[in-house]
């Protein structure tokens, strides 16, 4: 192979390299693992007033599409559609540690396994640990809690 034409293969495989690994970059920064899409719900418990966690928490709620179960102090409740109202009062009761403006917050994970997932946020409060499990389904292209346990 000439010299010149050598020069020019190595330059377009360098350009075509550089292309598809900028490509693969850009989609990456574009696509959203479960893990990380997950890990909002975490943030979100965590994160802003009182309130904001618990809104934050039933917006990954869906009565008309999964029932929820909250376990908290050795007792269960599952709510299903039109138990809406009493789902927010026990969830509210449920966090009330992670309502707290000065919960400090001490470990957050997730754990994805196939179409089930589960999200783990322990916080510390006047010198108590207080754990929040929310165990999720996939729904189509997102996730709904379908139990809530807390201790």
């Amino acid at each position: 192979m000439p010299e010149g034409m050598q020069s020019r293969f190595v330059l377009y495989s360098v350009l075509a390299t550089l292309f598809i690994g900028g490509f693969a970059f850009v989609a990456d920064a574009l696509v959203v693992s479960d893990e990380e899409h997950l890990g909002e719900l975490a943030e979100a418990v965590t994160e802003g007033d009182g309130q904001a966690r618990v809104d934050a928490a039933m917006r990954w709620m869906d009565l008309s599409r999964a029932e929820v179960t909250v376990r908290q102090n050795g007792s269960s409740a599952t709510f299903d559609e039109g138990d809406g109202f009493r789902l927010q009062r026990e969830v509210e009761d449920a966090l009330s540690a992670f309502r707290d403006p000065d919960a400090e917050v001490v470990q957050r994970s997730v754990d994805v396994d196939g179409e089930r997932a589960t999200v783990a946020v322990r916080v510390r409060t006047g010198g108590a640990a207080h754990d929040a499990s929310f165990h999720l389904v996939r729904s189509g292209q997102g996730w709904l809690v379908e139990r809530l346990s807390t201790r």
